[in-house]
């Protein structure tokens, strides 16, 4: 009996395993940056369907082509894939909004990430099939958009008090204060 009793102590977690897993916890909610639930829903919703309504305007004119080249087939199988994806998150997130809770998932986070790039994929192409250059221009300022984005949200995080202590140490996107 006692190897038994010894095995279940082994199983059951002590105070330092709950104290541990209040700590993670704790970290996994600052990482959120101070934002509600509803407010990630709210900001998701207006990606996603700001790329579904993007990639249908883009995807049109080649429903019609017989000839679409190379930047064309990449930019309807780029949104052939994202399309769908979003739009499983759009649905996702009214069943969040409706519980007041954000899912956590691995293949939700792979789903979101793969729609999204798709989508992007799209873009670039279908703007490449029009111009090189319209492509390359749309891709820097997509690049240029995500860096004024990250520097502006960890200024605004920082200034009003609402940043992660580990951001204390790190070098600001946005050195000026």
């Amino acid at each position: 009996m006692t190897s038994e009793s010894s095995s279940d102590a082994v199983n059951e977690p002590t105070a330092n395993d709950r104290t541990a897993r209040a700590h993670l916890l704790k970290e996994d909610a600052e990482y959120d940056h101070g934002l509600s639930d509803r407010e990630l829903i709210k900001q998701e919703n207006l990606i996603y369907t700001g790329l579904i309504g993007f990639g249908i305007l883009m995807v049109q004119p080649f429903l019609t082509e017989t000839d679409i080249g190379t930047a064309g087939m990449v930019c309807i199988v780029s949104f052939a894939i994202g399309i769908p994806l979003l739009t499983g998150l759009v649905v996702l997130n009214w069943h969040e909004s409706f519980r007041s809770s954000t899912s956590k998932a691995r293949i939700v986070l792979g789903v979101k990430s793969i729609g999204q790039g798709a989508s992007i994929v799209g873009a670039v192409a279908a703007f490449w099939n029009m111009s090189w250059i319209a492509g390359v221009a749309f891709l820097s300022a997509a690049v240029l958009a995500l860096f004024a984005h990250s520097a502006g949200y960890f200024h605004v995080e920082k200034q009003t008090g609402n940043a992660p202590e580990s951001w204390s140490g790190s070098a600001s996107p946005d050195s000026s204060d």
